[in-house]
């Protein structure tokens, strides 16, 4: 495992920091007419039963919208920390030419490269929002969301430099909102994730279905990361456009990095990862005890509503009979969430705390160089060694952003194991052995 993290973004809200009705008429309430202050008026300055008056003693009415229940979302809290994989083909500038690549591609490749990256991974959440009023109009009742902001931060492993700060390639602010169930819009409850990435897209993702929860460890379907040409029709069959970049054993190819032998000899990057990604899912929850999971899948592609948008230069590419934008434009996203309970083994060992250490943590042991191992604190002497079984929430999730240019439609599919970071070990011991 590598000691390399992901920075932590700070998203924490304040205290008492919560969501609720700015606007909401009190029973014998008489607003103010043509600027005179009624006797009880809600802004009359002279009047000790104003609410905004300088004597005014009444409380804010209750309001009767309720936050919907977070349901699964409400295991998002803290910080999360862990390890992934991300493949992306992206646009090629010509004008660049190959100083990137160490030896002189031979195929007859222009217009992309395909990047693999290993990854560090962070994401903190921010406590709920509570309570956020959206307005029906006409007979349409009014209703509350509910929410919890997030930032994700991703590094690149994939070749480290001594005294050199690995590059961040991606970060990402957003939130996490729970909308609840309708009549008018009939719409099923739902959860939607919003974000913001700095390239120039902007998203929104839902999921109307319900979250699946099973017992033991996820089923994870295959990812692919093969080209096809861009279709008209969603209905369309899909026709692949394989390339050479995407054999793991070719050194001369449009891709970075260029020669994976070395990956491939220590299993960080091999054909099995570029085939399907979420192949290191998979390895990663095996031998661990995963007592149940709750699966669910946020898409752009969700109706009503949902999307993406793109900056002017994502989307309007300089490149006269290519069939489209010479550019990446982001069309689509998907991304499938696994979050399950786990339970491990902790060994600890004597220790005692100092004013200089006051804290030390613990980890179980990972179960595959891409795994999310937690961390847990402890701040009270360990006076002999012993093993404790604790239980902890792990984040799994496979991301496909589609991106057209070219012709075709490339997928980008991002993948990563994440475990909590930082939980006082006694909340999380279930068995002292």
């Amino acid at each position: 495992m590598s000691q390399f993290t992901a920075p932590a973004v700070s998203i924490s809200l304040p205290p008492n920091f919560t969501y609720a009705e700015s606007v909401s008429l009190q029973e014998g309430a008489i607003p103010n007419t043509d600027g005179v202050p009624a006797p009880n008026g809600t802004n009359g300055s002279d009047h000790s039963n104003g609410t905004n008056g300088s004597a005014a003693n009444l409380e804010p009415p209750a309001s009767n919208l309720r936050a919907p229940p977070l349901k699964v979302l409400q295991h998002f809290k803290g910080t999360f920390k862990g390890h992934g994989f991300n493949t992306i083909f992206r646009p090629n500038n010509n004008k660049a030419g190959f100083s990137e690549m160490n030896v002189k591609p031979n195929d007859d490749v222009k217009d992309n490269i395909l990047q693999l990256n290993i990854t560090a991974e962070t994401q903190v959440f921010s406590t709920p929002l509570g309570a956020v009023p959206n307005r029906g109009l006409d007979d349409q009742p009014d209703i509350a969301l509910d929410g919890i902001s997030y930032t994700q931060t991703i590094i690149d492993l994939t070749e480290k430099v001594k005294g050199r700060q690995q590059p961040v390639i991606h970060f990402e602010p957003g939130l996490w909102m729970r909308v609840p169930k309708t009549e008018d819009p009939t719409l099923a409850a739902s959860y939607s994730r919003m974000a913001s990435i700095p390239h120039g897209t902007t998203i929104n993702a839902q999921c109307f279905d319900q979250a699946v929860i099973t017992n033991g460890a996820p089923n994870i379907d295959t990812a692919g990361i093969t080209p096809f040409l861009i279709r008209a029709d969603e209905t369309q069959a899909k026709s692949f456009i394989p390339f050479a970049s995407q054999q793991a054993t070719d050194s001369t190819t449009h891709r970075l990095p260029q020669d994976l032998e070395p990956f491939i000899k220590n299993s960080s990057i091999t054909q099995e990862m570029i085939d399907n990604p979420n192949s290191i899912l998979t390895k990663a929850n095996k031998g661990k005890t995963i007592t149940n999971t709750t699966t669910f899948t946020v898409s752009t592609d969700s109706q009503p509503g949902g999307g993406t948008r793109n900056i002017g230069f994502l989307v309007s590419g300089k490149a006269p009979g290519t069939g489209g934008p010479s550019n990446a434009d982001a069309v689509s996203m998907s991304a499938t969430y696994w979050v399950s309970t786990v339970q491990a083994k902790v060994e600890l060992k004597p220790w005692k705390p100092t004013a200089q250490k006051p804290f030390r943590t613990f980890s179980p042991a990972a179960h595959s160089r891409h795994d999310g191992v937690p961390t847990f604190v402890v701040r009270d002497e360990i006076k002999t060694a012993r093993t404790v079984t604790v239980e902890y929430t792990q984040i799994q999730y496979s991301q496909t952003v589609m991106l057209n240019f070219a012709k075709l439609s490339w997928p980008h599919v991002s993948v990563a194991t994440l475990a909590p970071s930082d939980i006082p070990l006694v909340e999380a011991i279930i068995a002292r052995n």
